[in-house]
């Protein structure tokens, strides 16, 4: 009788210590790398060599500028921006972020102007319209 019970307790270990395993290997790593690291200053080790430490130097100025994009590489459904560190993030999107205009991809901006005294349209969208600021019986949205 008791030795059941040991062995039952034994399984409920067992059980519970892969349950666990489980549920730790399925929190994402790379998160609670980046969390830890967002909360503490990273601190640079002394570096001897004087080409290492230039370097890191320029690696520091570089970091410290905000990305850029490579408006060459546009498609209708993609950025790609210069991280200024030798390295490219390029950003897909499901829905088209630019339309072309002249020959050029601009950003879609569907933000409503005023063309006209009488009529109001998107500014750069697929799409065209023109919708009129007076309501008249006629026609009140071209597209």
């Amino acid at each position: 009788m008791k030795r059941e019970k040991r062995k039952r307790r034994w399984y409920r270990y067992v059980i519970q210590l892969i349950v666990m395993a489980l549920i730790v290997s399925s929190i994402p790593i790379e998160t609670i790398a980046e969390t830890m690291n967002n909360d503490k200053p990273v601190q640079e080790s002394e570096i001897s060599s004087t080409g290492q430490a230039k370097e890191t130097t320029e690696q520091k100025q570089t970091s410290d500028e905000k990305p850029t994009e490579v408006v060459e590489e546009r498609t209708e459904h993609e950025k790609v921006f210069d991280n200024k560190n030798g390295t490219f993030t390029k950003k897909v999107y499901t829905e088209p972020i630019h339309t072309e205009k002249n020959g050029k991809l601009e950003e879609i901006q569907p933000e409503l102007v005023t063309k006209t005294t009488e009529t109001i349209e998107t500014k750069t969208t697929k799409l065209k319209t023109n919708v009129s600021k007076k309501v008249r019986t006629e026609r009140i949205c071209n597209l």
